[in-house]
């Protein structure tokens, strides 16, 4: 892992915060948090990108909620420090 990929994890953890509260709001489970727009700033991130982030859970809960017992879910993952985006095994 390279010193810039470490330095991202304590802003990567702080942004799935976000999004899970996010998340948790949008779908009922939770009020809003009173300290929600300081999170946002906190981690940089706009209402307009929070709500894609949203938009993107809701399209893999509906894949999540048709799958079948024993069937599987299968998420791609960015990796902007490779070329082509994705990882290799």
């Amino acid at each position: 892992m390279s010193a810039g990929s470490r330095s991202a994890w304590p802003w990567a953890a702080k942004l799935a915060g976000v999004a899970l509260t996010a998340w948790l709001v949008h779908t009922g489970r939770i009020p809003m948090p009173e300290n929600a727009a300081a999170a946002l700033r906190e981690v940089g991130v706009t209402e307009a990108e929070v709500i894609a982030i949203l938009e993107r859970l809701d399209q893999s809960a509906s894949r999540w909620h048709a799958l079948a017992v024993g069937e599987s879910l299968t998420m791609g993952w960015p990796w902007p420090e490779r070329r082509g985006g994705r990882r290799t095994a």
